[in-house]
């Protein structure tokens, strides 16, 4: 799929079947296509927390907050980084 809102469905549903490595790429890949995907790099975000990346998510982070300063669920991963 080329439609970054399907990649982030697929990684989702990987995520549930704790396929964490392909979701990650499902997402990276989202990001390809789409920059600036939010929901994309949120969950790229929590899926490298839970991965112990905490470098990996820090810059998912920094690329969500610089599009959205103030996002709350940034914010809030944010301070689960520190």
């Amino acid at each position: 799929p080329t439609d970054p809102k399907l990649l982030v469905n697929k990684a989702v549903i990987l995520t549930q079947y704790e396929a964490t490595p392909e979701a990650i790429l499902t997402l990276k890949k989202a990001t390809e296509i789409k920059p600036n995907y939010r929901e994309a790099r949120i969950n790229l975000t929590e899926l490298y927390i839970q991965e112990d990346k905490k470098e990996l998510a820090q810059r998912q982070l920094d690329a969500v907050l610089k599009q959205f300063p103030g996002d709350e669920e940034a914010l809030k991963l944010l301070k689960q980084l520190k």
